[in-house]
Formats: C-alpha cells, structure tokens, sequence
C-alpha cells in the first residue's frame, strides 16, 4: 500500500501600509540601558616604543574616551 501525501501551502503577500510618519525607528534610552563603562590600561615606559608613541596614544585614548 502506497501512503499519499499532500502538501498544501498558501502564500500571503505582505501588505505594506502607507505611514504618515518617517521610516526611521524610534531611538529609546533609558538610564537602565546605558551602562558606564570602565577601561584600566597601563602604559610602560622603557617598552621600546618611544615617548613621542606614548603622547600620541594617550590622545587618542582621550578621544576614544570623550566619544563614549
């Protein structure tokens, strides 16, 4: 005995809906999800690199921090 099988599948168009307002998302903050965050790092002089290197990374540092 042969068992048959149907397959039966109905396909949905999306409907898309006019809006009066932008497409842009919502942007939420709320203290509970913006979280402070903490880097320790440690610069070691007589590491080879030099003090000009040194000065120039603790800029960017100062920079990457002010952007957080």
């Amino acid at each position: 005995m042969a068992a048959s099988l149907q397959f039966s599948a109905r396909f949905f168009k999306p409907q898309h809906f006019q809006s009066k307002h932008s497409a842009r998302p919502a942007v939420i903050r709320c203290s509970a999800t913006t979280t402070t965050k903490r880097y320790t790092i440690t610069l070691l002089p007589g590491d080879g690199i030099g003090p000009e290197v040194i000065a120039v990374a603790k800029n960017a540092l100062k920079l990457v921090g002010s952007l957080e």
